[in-house]
């Protein structure tokens, strides 16, 4: 399963934002802080598009690129152990 669907699903549960959350804040420092910020609106406060475009003052297909590159970063970093923990949390 894709790590976009993981987050997605996890996302829907005050637990799976939780490990979310801790994910990427263990991850910050391998990360910018745009692609921080757009992974935690996305997959965390579960904002809408025009909302997290407005935010961080991006252009639509813009946004979907940084997205993108931000889950291959977010993917490239975590550990098989972190996967396999994130899909049992589902």
């Amino acid at each position: 399963m894709q790590l976009r669907q993981i987050l997605r699903r996890l996302g829907s549960k005050y637990s799976g934002k939780d490990k979310i959350r801790e994910l990427l804040d263990k991850k910050l420092y391998r990360l910018k802080q745009r692609d921080y910020d757009i992974l935690a609106y996305a997959y965390i406060e579960k904002l809408s598009v025009e909302n997290i475009k407005n935010k961080l003052g991006l252009s639509e297909s813009h946004y979907h690129n940084v997205l993108n590159i931000a889950l291959e970063k977010l993917e490239a970093l975590i550990t098989d152990a972190e996967h396999r923990e994130l899909t049992e949390m589902m």
